[in-house]
Formats: structure tokens, sequence, C-alpha cells
């Protein structure tokens, strides 16, 4: 899902702080409430590499690859990363990255 990332990257670069809130409250349906964790959920570094791509703009089959792992074992870390940050979706998901700071500039694009 490569157009996925792309909306995230434009919703996240406003200097509008609320922007990413209003993505996270539109996808998830929280009705204004935002962001439902306290503090920042722990990720692993493959996880974080996976986030990092996915958010690139790379789809779960050229995160595979780039990783040298199995696409269904993509495919598990992209769940449980939603399951873990509360994200509704992959959009949802950047942007709740973005809201934890898992998306920093030194981890965009890592390989």
């Amino acid at each position: 899902m490569t157009y996925v990332a792309p909306f995230v990257k434009v919703c996240t670069s406003f200097r509008n702080a609320e922007l990413p809130r209003k993505v996270i409250t539109h996808v998830n349906g929280t009705g204004g409430e935002g962001a439902k964790l306290s503090e920042k959920p722990d990720i692993g570094e493959t996880e974080l590499k996976i986030l990092s791509l996915l958010y690139s703009g790379l789809d779960d089959a050229s995160i595979a690859r780039r990783l040298n792992l199995g696409h269904r074992t993509v495919q598990r870390h992209v769940q449980g990363l939603m399951t873990r940050l509360e994200a509704a979706g992959r959009v949802a998901l950047g942007a709740r990255a973005q809201e934890f700071g898992l998306l920093g500039r030194s981890n965009r694009g890592a390989a």
C-alpha cells in the first residue's frame, strides 16, 4: 500500500500540531478524544525499521526483501504494531508512530 505513507508525510509535515491528531481522530473514530496511550510503547529494533520503511512508502513485500524477512513476518509485525499503537489502519499507524516520536529523522528510510 504505497499510497499510505505520502498521505501521512503530508499530514505530519504541517506545522499545525493538531493535524496528526485530527487524522488519528478521523481514522480511529475516537470522536476528538485523541490518543488513548499515555506513554511511548516499547517497540523493538526490527519493528522500528519496518515502521520507518512503511512510512517511507514501501509495501510489505519490498520491506521483506530489504530487511531479508519473510513477507508474512512483516505482515505480522505490522499487525502487532497496529495493535500496540491502537491504530485502526496503516494511515493511523503512521500518524500514531509520528505522535509518539517513533519516526525521528534518524529513522526515516533507514534500512
